[in-house]
């Protein structure tokens, strides 16, 4: 999960028994190596941007993500993954409402 801080991204590797009950295995802030977090506020606050630089960031915050998930679990064990991305448009008194987030 990345927040609106843009501090880093936090990973979790959690166990449900059979009752459903969460366990957290490992949890860690991992901080960004591929992406520059102040241009994706930048851009996220509205800046000049192109097709090709939002892929490119798409991109490179995908393989930080993909470090992160590997930091809590080395061994790909986990069964599902989930990621809500880094908001980048965020219009929700639009009609219909609408936003953009960035993750490949």
């Amino acid at each position: 999960m990345v927040g609106t801080s843009l501090d880093g991204i936090d990973a979790v590797l959690v166990e449900f028994g059979s009752g459903g009950t969460p366990a957290v295995i490992d949890f860690r802030t991992g901080g960004f190596e591929d992406v520059d977090p102040m241009r994706l506020r930048a851009v996220a606050s509205g800046a000049a941007t192109s097709t090709a630089e939002l892929s490119e960031l798409a991109g490179s915050l995908a393989r930080d993500h993909v470090r992160a998930v590997t930091a809590v679990d080395p061994a790909g064990t986990a069964d599902l993954i989930g990621a809500h991305g880094v908001t980048v448009s965020h219009v929700p008194d639009a009609d219909p409402g609408h936003g953009w987030q960035l993750l490949s």
